[in-house]
């Protein structure tokens, strides 16, 4: 993953097909991305518009990071170029044609938002066991170990009604 620095912000780099997948983003935002930057050529077609919006959204809520797309516009393509925030908030949007967007983008909001919603410290990853782990390693490495079967779920589920407290 691509992350330069701009003006004092990490900023990751992105493009239009990129925005599909998560694993990008949060690639880029393991690395310090605090923006990720996307030119795009959505194309237009039925429900497009709706997605695009979602997916961006989506990243920046995910990854805890502004997400500045810029889309060309209609009529091939869906253009609703935006900003987003790290809460996933639309700061600002233009339309389907040509337009020149404005925003303030400053680290102190990242932060806010990530002092708020600490996902990206907590998340978990699957491991190559059957369980999950906290991505860090050190003090906060933590396992759940998954039933392998419904027979184990309801032996663990009826073993954890006989415990004291539950």
């Amino acid at each position: 993953p691509v992350v330069v620095e701009v003006g004092g912000l990490q900023v990751g780099l992105m493009t239009c097909y990129d925005l599909r997948f998560p694993e990008l983003a949060r690639a880029l935002s393991a690395a310090g991305a605090e923006v990720l930057v996307l030119p795009a050529a959505w194309v237009a077609g039925p429900g497009k518009v709706a997605q695009w919006q979602t997916l961006l959204r989506a990243r920046a809520i995910e990854n805890v990071a502004w997400v500045v797309a810029a889309a060309q516009p209609a009529p091939h393509y869906c253009g609703h170029s935006a900003v987003i925030a790290p809460t996933g908030d639309v700061v600002a949007e233009a339309g389907e044609g040509e337009e020149l967007l404005s925003a303030v983008i400053d680290l102190e909001t990242v932060r806010a938002a990530r002092d708020r919603n600490p996902a990206l410290t907590l998340r978990r990853m699957l491991s190559h066991g059957s369980g999950l782990q906290r991505e860090t390693p050190g003090d906060a490495w933590e396992s759940l170990e998954f039933p392998q079967s419904t027979e184990e779920l309801l032996t663990r589920l009826a073993e954890a009604e006989r415990v004291p407290g539950r």
